[in-house]
C-alpha cells in the first residue's frame, strides 16, 4: 500500500480471509481483492473492489464470505465523507463484480440504483449524500448484514424511522435485491 493512498481510521487491519475450492480470497486494505491458489500461492486474479470516485475514503478490512460461488464483502471508511457503505458480490473464479448494493441512498439529483434506495431516500433529510455511512458487517451464516453507523449527525434533524432504519439487511445474492430488513 502506497503511503497516503488510503485514509485509515484504525490502522492497517485485516479481519480475515476466505478459503473456497482451492482458493484463498484476500481483501487488501488499499481496496484490492485478490485470489491466490491455495497450493502454490500464485495470484489467480486481483481486482479493485472499491469505488473509483473518492477511493481514498474506502478500504477493505472485512473478512470476505463466499456463498454459492460469490465473494460477498463490504467496505470500511465511513469516518471519511463522502462515503456510501455497500455490500458487493464478486465471481470467485475471475473477480468480476456481479453486483453492488449500497446501504445509503445516493445523490437525489441522479437516478437511484434500485427501488430500495428510492424508498430509503424519502426517510433522509439534509445533504446525506455528501456524508453517507452504513458499513456492512456480516452477522450470521445466511447472507445477511448488520448495518452500522446510523447516526443522526448524518441523517439531519429527522428522527429515525424504525421501519426504514434496519439493523439487519438480507440481500438476495442472485439479484442483489433487498429481501428483508
Amino acid at each position: 500500500v502506497a503511503p497516503g493512498s488510503v485514509r485509515l481510521c484504525c490502522g492497517v487491519i485485516s479481519r480475515g480471509i476466505a478459503l473456497y475450492e482451492g482458493k484463498v480470497i484476500v481483501p487488501v486494505v488499499d481496496g484490492h481483492l485478490v485470489a491466490l491458489d491455495a497450493a502454490s500461492g500464485k495470484v489467480l486474479w486481483s481486482v479493485v473492489a472499491i469505488p473509483k470516485e473518492n477511493s481514498q475514503n474506502y478500504s477493505l478490512t472485512m473478512a470476505p464470505r463466499v456463498y454459492k460461488g460469490k465473494i460477498l464483502i463490504g467496505t470500511a471508511g465511513a469516518e471519511f465523507a463522502p462515503f456510501r457503505g455497500y455490500l458487493a458480490a464478486f465471481d470467485v473464479n475471475n473477480g468480476k463484480e456481479l453486483w453492488r448494493f449500497y446501504t445509503v441512498p445516493g445523490d437525489p439529483s441522479k437516478p437511484f440504483e434500485n427501488k430500495a434506495m428510492e424508498v430509503a431516500a424519502k426517510t433522509w433529510s439534509g445533504e446525506w449524500w455528501k456524508y453517507g455511512y452504513g458499513m456492512a458487517w456480516p452477522t450470521i451464516r445466511t447472507p445477511s448484514w448488520s448495518m452500522s453507523g446510523q447516526a443522526t449527525v448524518f441523517r439531519g434533524r429527522r428522527r429515525f424511522d424504525k421501519e426504514r432504519d434496519p439493523n439487519v439487511l438480507t440481500i438476495c445474492t442472485s439479484t442483489r435485491s433487498l429481501q428483508s430488513t
